[in-house]
């Protein structure tokens, strides 16, 4: 892992125990998901959506994607996202950090409704 890239994931708070992603792990569905996403050259205006249940990886497969990306990425929590988006104050910035990266992660859309 480089300095740069530790940097933009504690921008983000990203978890310390998913940092270390990458495309080469064990060959889940959302890791092949991920590996056909990069292998397509990252389109633009391409989406990739990984959805399912908890602990399948969504995240860690995001994150892989994001790495081999350098510091062309944004990774938001969604509900965080959300309230950027609600709060004048916070919109523009949130929207300029997003268009400046080739990809926007937004993490746990609908994780808000879950129940413990």
């Amino acid at each position: 892992m480089t300095d740069a890239w530790t940097r933009r994931c504690a921008h983000y708070r990203v978890p310390v125990m998913l940092r270390d992603a990458s495309l080469d792990g064990d060959p889940t569905e959302s890791l092949k998901a991920a590996r056909e996403y990069v292998d397509d050259g990252l389109v633009p205006g391409r989406a990739l959506v990984l959805l399912g249940s908890t602990g399948l990886g969504k995240t860690y497969a995001a994150l892989a994607v994001c790495q081999m990306l350098g510091d062309a990425w944004s990774f938001w929590y969604f509900p965080a996202w959300c309230s950027a988006m609600l709060d004048p104050e916070r919109r523009k910035g949130a929207l300029e950090d997003a268009h400046a990266d080739r990809l926007l992660v937004l993490d746990d859309f609908g994780a808000e409704y879950l129940k413990a």
